[in-house]
């Protein structure tokens, strides 16, 4: 399967016609006016250009662009297809964008495809350019598309649309890029992704329907060993494996940190901070989860 599928017009239909609540993102098609786009969600011309301060002219709009459309908080759990439910998130907006700029948009617009798809957040790709690709701003990244392309076929695992509950520890996971696996790593009830390059990034909501294919979010954006970026690396390492006599405050001690810090990168002890399992293995530093 392949997923250099070229961008057409008319694709802003295939993520907003079956859908009657106002989506998040939308792609500029043929013969499109902000306020005919503005009419068809009962927005007014004034919304739909205040949402979109970066374009220069708003008479002409070039194919293919993405804009912005006041959405609220939406949060939409599940969609026609992967583009679509991208499209119904206000947390997704970078990551459609990139879908796009790549030219995988006709692909995951596909009802029918079959795959499992983790999408990185805002804030992931927020923290991916602040802590890691410090050299590039947003723009710059959505304008490279090799490196986009490389980038988003690491989170598509091909022809197996897997539930959070078929995401065992230790399972290994094909992805589209090509010799590059992501290992699901999950200690308790706490999904992590650890991919090629050392990170372990934590999914934060699962199972999100999306036509045939399942949708899971992630904390952090998915590093490739091949992509060739060098991650932020704590001094003390990235895990501690709870040993006997082993208390949370000691070990915030210990690592130079804190207890709430400990326990936000480890929801799975939240339930109960006093009590950590022998041979648990702990996330000690958000560094480690970019």
């Amino acid at each position: 399967m392949r997923l250099d599928i070229v961008l057409v017009a008319g694709l802003a239909l295939l993520v907003s016609a079956s859908a009657a609540s106002t989506p998040c993102s939308y792609v500029i098609s043929a013969n499109d006016t902000l306020f005919d786009v503005g009419k068809r969600y009962n927005l007014t011309l004034a919304e739909v250009t205040a949402a979109n301060p970066q374009l220069s002219d708003v008479n002409i709009l070039q194919l293919g662009t993405v804009i912005a459309l006041p959405c609220g908080n939406a949060t939409a759990t599940s969609g026609e297809s992967v583009l679509d439910l991208l499209a119904h998130r206000a947390d997704m907006t970078t990551l459609f964008r990139a879908v796009v700029a790549a030219g995988f948009a006709d692909t995951l617009a596909d009802e029918s495809l079959v795959a499992t798809v983790f999408a990185p957040n805002n804030t992931a790709f927020e923290n991916l350019l602040a802590k890691v690709l410090t050299n590039q701003t947003a723009e710059e990244l959505l304008a490279d598309k090799a490196a986009l392309a490389e980038l988003l076929s690491y989170h598509v695992v091909p022809e197996e649309a897997l539930e959070a509950a078929q995401l065992t520890n230790g399972r290994n996971l094909t992805t589209l890029l090509e010799e590059e696996f992501v290992e699901v790593f999950k200690p308790a009830n706490t999904t992590r992704l650890a991919t090629s390059s050392g990170q372990k990034v934590r999914v934060v909501a699962t199972d999100l329907e999306a036509g045939k294919a399942v949708v899971h979010i992630t904390k952090g954006v998915l590093l490739p060993a091949s992509f060739g970026v060098e991650l932020p690396s704590p001094e003390a390492g990235c895990i501690h494996v709870v040993k006997e006599g082993d208390i949370l405050f000691d070990l915030a001690a210990q690592y130079d940190t804190t207890v709430d810090s400990l326990l936000d990168l480890n929801p799975q002890l939240q339930a109960n901070p006093t009590l950590l399992p022998l041979g648990t293995e702990l996330i000690l530093y958000p560094e480690c989860e970019l």
